[in-house]
C-alpha cells in the first residue's frame, strides 16, 4: 500500500484550524494571518480567501456544505456562503471566539468565547436565542449531539458541561448566593405555583415569584435550616431547624407558631394535603406527627436517624427513610409499621410518592433510586447512572417523570413507565433539593450555589415523551 502527501501553501501565518467539507471535495483552513482559505482537495488550488480582523481560531462547516462559520480573536463569528464567499452574517461575543459548532439540521450554531459564555444563535435571523453561563473561564471546545438535543462544552475552568438545548431556558440559575453565606438546603413550591420557598444553611428564608424572579427575604433564623414544606393551600410554610424547632410561617413571612419537642436537628418535613398535620423527622430517630387542630403530637420510632419523610397525596399514609438503609410505611392513624422497604446498601437520603399514590421512589447514598409499587412494595425499576449520593427525588405532577439530583451536581429526568433516562442537566455544585411546579412545566432545584429553575417548553422538549 502506498500513500501520498500533498502540501498546500498560501497562508502567511501558523494554521490554527481545519475542517473538511461533508463530501470531501474541499477543505477550509484558518490561520493566525487573519484569513480562512478554502481549498480544492484534488488540485490544492485556493478557491476563496475569507478575511477577519484578528487571528482565526475555529472553523465549522454546515452538514450540507453550503455555508461555514469562522471564529476569530476579533470577537466575531462570521457566517459565509461557500459558493460566493459572501458574508451572510456577523455574530459578536464580548471576548475572543474560541469554538464554533453547527447543529445537525443547520438551523442553529453554538459559539464559545474567552468571556466564559456559550451562545446559541438562530441561523435564519442571526440572533442569540440562549446564552449559557456557568463556566468561569475560557471555553475551549464545543460538541453537539448527533440528534441536536444537547451540547457539550469544555473550559479552562477544568470542567465539562452538558446542556439540554430544547428543555432549558437560557438562564436556569435564578437565585444566586448573593445575600446568603451558605448553601440552599431546601426548596418547596406552593400548590398553585405562584411562589417558591428556599431555605439556607445560614438560616435564611426566601420566598420568590417563579415568573418575575422577584425575591422576598424574611428574617434569618439563628441556626441552619435543612427541611421545608408548604401546606396544600399555601397558607403556611413549615421550616425545620438545627436547634430541633419547627417554625410555621405565613407567605408574608410572619411567624405564627414554633413547635418544640424534638431533641436534635430537624432533618425532614412533610405537610398533609389538607394542611391539618405535619410529619417531622429528626436526628433523634423519632418521627413526630403534629396535629394543627389540637396542637398535639405523637411519636413513631424508627431504627435509625430519620433522613426523609413524605405523605401520600390522599393523606392516609406516610413513608420515612432512615440512615439504616430502610424506608418504613405507616398508616396515618396507626402506630405500627405496615411495610418496610429494603434493598439499598447505604442510608436513605430522599423519598417521594407519585401524585396518583401508586408509586414510591427512594434515593440513597449508594447512588441509586428505587421505584416500587406503593401497595405491594414490589420493585419496578432501579435507576442507576449517578456517580455519587442521591440528594433529592421528585415525581412530576402527571406521574410520568421523575427528577433525581446528586451530590455531583447532576439532575437526571427519567420516564417512570420504563425507567429510561430522557435528559440530563448539570450544575457546578452539589444539589440538595428539588420540586416540580404544579403544571409540570418547570423544576426548581436548590444546591450549594443557589436555586436553579429549569423550564420545559412542552412534552416534546423532553426527548422520548
Amino acid at each position: 500500500m502506498t500513500s501520498t502527501t500533498m502540501a498546500v501553501l498560501g497562508h502567511s501565518g501558523r494554521v490554527t484550524t481545519v475542517a473538511i467539507s461533508p463530501d470531501g471535495v474541499w477543505l477550509a483552513t484558518g490561520s493566525q494571518d487573519q484569513t480562512v482559505r478554502i481549498w480544492d482537495v484534488a488540485t490544492a488550488a485556493t478557491i476563496a480567501v475569507l478575511r477577519h480582523s484578528g487571528r482565526v481560531t475555529t472553523v465549522a462547516i454546515s452538514r450540507d456544505g453550503v455555508w461555514l462559520a469562522t471564529g476569530s480573536e476579533d470577537q466575531t463569528v462570521r457566517v459565509w456562503d461557500v459558493a460566493t464567499a459572501a458574508t451572510i452574517a456577523v455574530l459578536r461575543h464580548s471576548g475572543r471566539v474560541t469554538a464554533v459548532a453547527i447543529s445537525p439540521d443547520g438551523t442553529w450554531l453554538a459559539t464559545g468565547s474567552d468571556d466564559a459564555t456559550v451562545r446559541i444563535w438562530d441561523v435564519a435571523t442571526s440572533t442569540t436565542t440562549h446564552t449559557l453561563t456557568g463556566h468561569t473561564s475560557r471555553i475551549t471546545a464545543l460538541s453537539i449531539a448527533p440528534d441536536g438535543t444537547w451540547l457539550a462544552t469544555t473550559s479552562n475552568d477544568h470542567t465539562a458541561r452538558m446542556w439540554d438545548i430544547a428543555a432549558t431556558t437560557d438562564a436556569p440559575f435564578v437565585d444566586n448566593p448573593s445575600g446568603r453565606s451558605g448553601a440552599v438546603t431546601g426548596v418547596a413550591v406552593s400548590s398553585d405555583g405562584t411562589w417558591i420557598a428556599t431555605i439556607g444553611h445560614d438560616g435564611s428564608v426566601r420566598i420568590w415569584d417563579p415568573v418575575t424572579a422577584a425575591i422576598t427575604a424574611v428574617p434569618r433564623h439563628a441556626s441552619p435550616m435543612h427541611a421545608v414544606a408548604i401546606s396544600a393551600g399555601g397558607s403556611c410554610l413549615a421550616i425545620g431547624n438545627d436547634d430541633g424547632t419547627v417554625r410555621i410561617w405565613n407567605p408574608t413571612a410572619a411567624i405564627t407558631d414554633t413547635l418544640t419537642g424534638c431533641t436534635s436537628r430537624i432533618t425532614a418535613l412533610a405537610a398533609s394535603p389538607d394542611g391539618t398535620w405535619l410529619a417531622i423527622g429528626s436526628n433523634d430517630s423519632t418521627l413526630r406527627i403534629w396535629d394543627a387542630g389540637s396542637a398535639t403530637d405523637r411519636s413513631l420510632t424508627h431504627f435509625g436517624r430519620i433522613t426523609a419523610v413524605t405523605i401520600s397525596p390522599d393523606g392516609t399514609w406516610l413513608a420515612a427513610g432512615s440512615d439504616d438503609g430502610t424506608v418504613r410505611i405507616w398508616d396515618r392513624d396507626a402506630t405500627a409499621v405496615t411495610a418496610t422497604l429494603t434493598g439499598h446498601t447505604s442510608p436513605i437520603t430522599t423519598v417521594a410518592i407519585s401524585p396518583d399514590s401508586k408509586l414510591i421512589a427512594t434515593g440513597s447514598a449508594d447512588g441509586t433510586v428505587r421505584i416500587r409499587h406503593a401497595t405491594t412494595t414490589a420493585d419496578i425499576a432501579t435507576l442507576t447512572g449517578h456517580t455519587s449520593r442521591i440528594a433529592t427525588v421528585a415525581i412530576s405532577p402527571d406521574s410520568k417523570l421523575i427528577a433525581t439530583g446528586s451530590n455531583y451536581g447532576t439532575i437526571r429526568i427519567w420516564r417512570l413507565a420504563d425507567g429510561n433516562r430522557v435528559t440530563m442537566m448539570r450544575t457546578d455544585a452539589p444539589l440538595n433539593s428539588c420540586a416540580w411546579l404544579p403544571d409540570g412545566t418547570a423544576l426548581a432545584v436548590g444546591g450549594d450555589k443557589g436555586l436553579y429553575l429549569y423550564t420545559f417548553v412542552d412534552d416534546s422538549a423532553v426527548p422520548g415523551i
